[in-house]
Formats: structure tokens, C-alpha cells, sequence
């Protein structure tokens, strides 16, 4: 019996072979073409350098087949690629939007017979159409795209992209301007429900469109959270049963001047009644957290001279003894997320070009954040043996030589430090894990 016969089999062998080999077995013969092609045209990746122009002319010879005068009858009818091909694309990332479909427009205008076309090809109509070319589209990873292209996307969405439920916009910031409500006009026209969000800037009213998919959220990785509150946070984490990553703010680059935080209050998140920290429906599925964890009163600390915040400023203790109330329910929080894999606490700000150069005078240095010593509570993060990545960077930790052979112990599968203070306190710490730990990671903070 063929393979080809067994369905199950012609859905499970293409999903192991590269774009090459699909390519290979297209050409075998008519019936492996006929089974392979569209497998190939399930990932369309990225299209930039030379590959815009080839991709604009799919694009503009669609629009213009799609829009000819009426045909006498079906056989006079032109049917180009992207109408042909275009319901088994899948995934689809572009470099830049707006650039693919300002060429395309431009190929389609230069066309000789364009006069014969009842609609001229323009912005507003070739953007939709390269979408609604793509009807079965599950993912689609743009690199940039402006609040124009947004819009697009939004009204797409709402009437053909039923099916599209992860989204990548890498490079939106560039180009924001009414970036709120266009980005949540498009969050909240997703008819599935977001499974996957990776999108540079989202403002309040974004967030809260984006909370009414928290049933189906898997991944939400935000570099940029202007007019975020730590509420809005503590309603995500707090209510999505499938989410793995929570990212809040970006991994260095480049400089990101709006990062929200958890207070410690709503990340703890105590329940009086029952004397205990409320249950989060993300406890067993959490793997990445990505956030900063504020709010800590930490008595006796002395800031670094250009870092020094003014006195006004400095969180003080309420009560003797709440530094240390507060960091055991820190960790007793962080400790539910049983299947954490990176804890990543800290900020890496640095000016690009230069591994160790920081910027003076940046708010983003962690006072009010975790010890992270086994003084303040360590200890209670035992239970993490999947831990395979820590991120302490620019913040306040007294990481001593104890700390790190007790990580070391008790998260066996750790592989990165990044953030030790080799010029303060914990210099020991950090050459004692260089010394006797050369397979695990150390990146640096140097002040």
C-alpha cells in the first residue's frame, strides 16, 4: 500500500524534512507533487533582500488576475500563484510590511495594461489582499510594520484571518504613532483566541484587550509597557491556565524607557482567609519569567554613587522584619511555578556596541528587589530543579560563595548566571563558579 493512502502518514512524514527536501520530493513525479506541494507552501520565510522583489510580484500578479475585467467565460479566467497557493500557507513572515506593499503597488502600476483594470492598484486595496491571500494563515512574524499596516491587519482579521493565532511584530516601535489603539483594535479582533503574542510596545488599552485571551495565552513577550499597572500583570499571570513565557521587557539591545514591574503586594497576592498565597491557574504551566519583582523594603543598603536615588524615594520599612516578611513570599511565589526554566529577574541595559558599558544615572538599577541570599529566603526555591537559566542583572543581590554552591546543588540542570557584581560583593561568589563550575554561564555586571 502507498503511504500516500494512509492519511495520517502523508500529514507526519513532511513535517520532518526541510524546505530542500520537500522541494526534492516535488519533483520526483506528478503524485509526489501533488502530495508535497503543499507542505512546501506552508512556511513561507522570511522575505528581505532579494526576495522582496520575487514576493511583490506574486503579490501584484495576484491583484491584477484577482481584479481583471469579467472574463467571457472560466477558461479566460487567469489564476496566478499566490491564488492558487496561497490557502495552504500556514506561517508567513515578511521583513517589512508597508516596504512589500508600497513595491508591489509600484511593479502593478508599471504593468502596460494596468488601464484595463476597473480598481488601480493602491495601498488600501493590494495591503488586504496579500492577507486575505493567505485564508488558512496560523502565524505571521512581521519585522516592521507601521499603525497603517496594523489597521490592516485588524480588518483582515475580523473577516478572513479566522485562523491566525500567533503573532510576531519585532520592529513596531519604529513606526508607532497611534500605536494603542490600533494595536488593540487588532488584539481584539482575533476570532480563536492569541495563542502566541511577540510584540515590541503595548500601551493600557492594548493590555486590555489582550487579558480577554488569557483562556488560550501560551506565550506573551512584551518588550515595551507603557501605561501598564503591576494589576494588570497579576491579572495575566494570574489567569491563564496554558501560558509557558511571560516576558515584560526586553534582554538588552537597546535601551527600553518604559518597563513595567510587579509590586511585591500583587505578586505575592496573600489571601487573608485562608492565610496563604492564592492559587495562580499558571503555577504548572509557567516556564520563562521575564519581570521585575519591586516593591521590597531593603534596610541597610547603600546606593552606588551615580546610582543614588533621592531620599524621597527610598522605600523604607513599614515594620521591623517586613523586608524579610516580604522576600520568604516573594519566593514562596516564585517557587508554585514548578516547571520554571529561566528565572530572569533583572534588566541588561547597556549601551550597544560595548559588553560592560552602562548607562549613568539609569533608573533601571534594583533596590527595592529579591536578596537573594539564603538569609532572606533562597532556600525556598529547592523545588526549581528545572532551572536552567538566573538573571540578577542591575539588581541589589548579595550573592555570596554559599548562594551559588547551593544553586549549583539544588538546580542541577543550571547552565547560566548572569548579573553577579564581580566588583563588589560578589567577586568570590563569581570566581568560585568560574573555578569550579566552568560549564555554567557567568555574565557579569560590572558597575
Amino acid at each position: 500500500m502507498p503511504f500516500f493512502d494512509i492519511l495520517e502518514l502523508v500529514e507526519l512524514i513532511p513535517s520532518f524534512l526541510t524546505t530542500n527536501d520537500l522541494a526534492q520530493c516535488v519533483r520526483v513525479n506528478k503524485s509526489w507533487q501533488a502530495v508535497f506541494t503543499p507542505f512546501l507552501w506552508r512556511c513561507i520565510p522570511g522575505t528581505s533582500g532579494n526576495e522582496i522583489p520575487f514576493f511583490c510580484e506574486l503579490v501584484q500578479e495576484d491583484y491584477l488576475a484577482q481584479h481583471q475585467r469579467q472574463p467571457k467565460n472560466e477558461e479566460e479566467r487567469k489564476f496566478s500563484v499566490l491564488s492558487k497557493y496561497g490557502p495552504w500557507i500556514h506561517e508567513l513572515t515578511l521583513s517589512s510590511f508597508d516596504y512589500i506593499v508600497s513595491l508591489s503597488v509600484s511593479q502593478a502600476n508599471s504593468q502596460a495594461n494596468i488601464s484595463a483594470f476597473p480598481e488601480s492598484p493602491t495601498t488600501d486595496r493590494l495591503g488586504p489582499a496579500i492577507l486575505r491571500s493567505c485564508p488558512e494563515l496560523k502565524k505571521l512574524k512581521v519585522r516592521y510594520m507601521s499603525d497603517a499596516g496594523v489597521g490592516i491587519l485588524a480588518a483582515t482579521l475580523k473577516s478572513h484571518l479566522r485562523k491566525l493565532r500567533t503573532i510576531e511584530l519585532d520592529g513596531y516601535f519604529y513606526f508607532a504613532r497611534n500605536t494603542d489603539s490600533v494595536m488593540a483594535e487588532m488584539l481584539s479582533a482575533c476570532h480563536a483566541g492569541w495563542k502566541y503574542i511577540r510584540i515590541s510596545v503595548l500601551g493600557v488599552h492594548s493590555v486590555e484587550a489582550l487579558i480577554k485571551h488569557c483562556p488560550t495565552l501560551e506565550a506573551l513577550e512584551v518588550g515595551e509597557t507603557p501605561g501598564w499597572s503591576s494589576a494588570h500583570m497579576h491579572q495575566i499571570l494570574s489567569s491563564c491556565p496554558k501560558i509557558h513565557t511571560f516576558v515584560t521587557m526586553d534582554d538588552g539591545e537597546y535601551r527600553v524607557t518604559h518597563k513595567t514591574h510587579f509590586l511585591a503586594k500583587d505578586f505575592i497576592d496573600f489571601d487573608q482567609a485562608s492565610s496563604s498565597l492564592a492559587a495562580w491557574k499558571s503555577e504548572s504551566s509557567l516556564k520563562v519569567f521575564r519581570a521585575k519583582v519591586m516593591g521590597i523594603p531593603r534596610p541597610g543598603v547603600v546606593p552606588y554613587d551615580h546610582y543614588e536615588p533621592p531620599p524621597e524615594k527610598v522605600l523604607r520599612e513599614a515594620y521591623p522584619g517586613q523586608s524579610q516578611e516580604l522576600q520568604h513570599r516573594v519566593y514562596e511565589r516564585l517557587a508554585r511555578f514548578s516547571h520554571l526554566e529561566k528565572l530572569q529577574l533583572g534588566h541588561d541595559t547597556r549601551d550597544v556596541g560595548d559588553d560592560f558599558l552602562y548607562i549613568n544615572g539609569d533608573v533601571d538599577y534594583q533596590y527595592e528587589c529579591l536578596e537573594m541570599s539564603l538569609k532572606s529566603g533562597l532556600w525556598i526555591l529547592e523545588g526549581l530543579d528545572q532551572l536552567r537559566v538566573l538573571n540578577v542583572m542591575r539588581m541589589e543581590t548579595r550573592i555570596g560563595v554559599e548562594e551559588v554552591k547551593w544553586m549549583v546543588k539544588h538546580w542541577p540542570k543550571l547552565q547560566a548566571i548572569h548579573g553577579l557584581n564581580v566588583d563588589r560583593d560578589e567577586r568570590e561568589a563569581g570566581q568560585w563558579l568560574k573555578e569550579e563550575c566552568p560549564w555554567i554561564e557567568m555574565i557579569p555586571f560590572r558597575a
